[in-house]
């Protein structure tokens, strides 16, 4: 596919406790795509119109956690509005490195496209999302799984959507109470994930880290291009991510030698 024909949108947010991760994104992997190719944008609530300043989308959605699905259709609309050639996008957030060139690799090897909708597969259910942050009950119906229809739905932390299926939902929009995942999946329940990337998870204590074999085989034959930040400590997690930027660290922060 034609580089200038992906997107890549990033989850974001007007409060300023998250600006150390923009900052760490856009000295990091955000550079090294928009180098290749690769148009990135932030995408953010709260504004007074809906509109693209450099590498931001401000919408008017409200900002908070129940307004994603909003917030991510009015981006789409924005994005095929002002780039019709868009064919792929790549939705991810703050937390997340994506190293650029197996990113790319990836979607060539799998000749990602216009009909694309692929990420980390999760299954949930409808009356489980009814009650989305009321922490119980979302609890007791993911307990309690057989209530409610059941779906599978690409994760937040990175998926691929392609155009078609962007149009689709932005023509006939359901559950758009459902936080943006959820709701992208409940759209596409028709439409099986069947190609799930690797995702490597940083976590507490080193814990995530595993043989330098191991991750080799990752990075070459599963072309491993995401990691995910979300350990307590934010600060350090905002840091890391910037000097993920060097393959060097990146190897030594991930493995062990065996």
């Amino acid at each position: 596919m034609d580089k200038s024909k992906i997107v890549v949108l990033i989850l974001s947010t007007s409060d300023k406790r998250y600006s150390s991760f923009k900052k760490a994104i856009e000295e990091s992997w955000a550079r090294s795509l928009r180098e290749k190719g690769v148009k990135c944008f932030y995408y953010q609530g709260g504004a007074q119109k809906n509109e693209i300043k450099e590498s931001t989308i401000f919408l008017t959605a409200n900002d908070d956690l129940k307004h994603t699905s909003v917030k991510l259709l009015d981006a789409f609309k924005l994005v095929l509005d002002s780039y019709p050639e868009t064919q792929l996008v790549y939705r991810t957030n703050l937390s997340s490195f994506i190293e650029a060139q197996n990113f790319l690799k990836f979607i060539s090897r799998h000749d990602l496209n216009s009909d694309t909708y692929c990420g980390i597969k999760n299954k949930t259910n409808t009356t489980k999302e009814n009650f989305y942050l009321n922490e119980v009950m979302t609890f007791v119906f993911t307990v309690l799984q057989f209530f409610g229809k059941r779906f599978y739905f690409a994760s937040g932390s990175g998926f691929f959507i392609g155009v078609n299926n962007i149009i689709k939902i932005i023509d006939d929009p359901k559950k758009l109470k459902y936080v943006d995942d959820v709701m992208i999946g409940y759209n596409l329940i028709d439409h099986p994930i069947k190609l799930i990337p690797k995702r490597f998870d940083i976590k507490e204590r080193n814990k995530h880290k595993i043989s330098l074999n191991e991750y080799n085989c990752l990075i070459n034959k599963g072309l491993l291009f995401h990691y995910r930040f979300k350990t307590k400590n934010r600060s350090n997690d905002s840091k890391n991510l910037e000097q993920f930027k060097n393959p060097n660290f990146r190897i030594e922060f991930c493995s062990f030698k065996s």
